[in-house]
């Protein structure tokens, strides 16, 4: 390095220039040594360090998957165990409370009903359509399988129907909001089914919930 004010050479690490005795703004550190204490503790403490921040990198990765795997890898499986203890337990409330909020404020505005008379014929249909049958009796056959996104549309395009033909005025309750749909096959005291579960703004439901609650309230409310 040459001083900027005499133009004299001097070691980088020197603090004022020799000539002229100006100060050395730049002032390189020099090199560790690693075999002196100093320089194996700065080289340990660096090595630790970096074994840290690997460590809050799987960490964090590993945190991510495990909450991606638990709020996707479900696919809202405990919503068809739920639709099958409901069944068995006659449980009318239960459909209420496990479908998405848009549906049943449409639900109850399209037929000028409150939320106790919505459970009401739920009671009735369980009463005349769900026949008996050891519900508790139940095996999934499969894992679940994710609907690609041809498949998805369709499913949207069917569950649409199927609320409209219950003469359900769809305002708050937006298919295009269902974000994923996955198809399951189980087998109930011995009766092979398909069930369907969907995701509705981030939260899973069973679509034959869905589709019985607005049958119920069609007939009954």
């Amino acid at each position: 390095m040459f001083c900027k004010k005499c133009g004299c050479a001097m070691n980088d690490s020197s603090c004022f220039y020799p000539k002229c005795g100006t100060k050395n703004t730049i002032v390189r550190k020099p090199p560790i040594n690693p075999t002196s204490k100093r320089g194996k503790f700065l080289i340990l403490a660096n090595n630790r360090n970096t074994i840290l921040a690997i460590a809050v990198v799987v960490v964090a990765v590993v945190l991510i998957i495990t909450l991606f795997c638990a709020a996707l890898g479900s696919k809202g499986k405990s919503k068809i165990e739920g639709y099958f203890k409901a069944c068995e337990e006659e449980d009318a409330k239960y459909f209420v409370n496990h479908v998405p909020d848009d549906l049943l404020d449409d639900l109850m505005d399209s037929y000028s009903a409150t939320k106790s008379e919505i459970i009401d014929s739920m009671e009735d249909y369980m009463d005349v359509m769900l026949y008996q049958r050891d519900w508790e009796d139940y095996t999934f056959e499969n894992d679940g399988r994710k609907l690609s996104d041809n498949k998805l549309d369709d499913f949207k395009d069917d569950f649409e129907d199927d609320l409209e033909n219950a003469d359900v005025d769809l305002n708050e309750f937006d298919v295009d909001d269902i974000t994923a749909a996955v198809k399951w096959k189980a087998e109930v005291d011995g009766s092979e089914g398909v069930y369907y579960t969907f995701k509705y703004k981030g939260k899973w439901y069973c679509d034959i919930m869905s589709w019985q609650l607005s049958r119920a309230a069609y007939f009954y409310a």
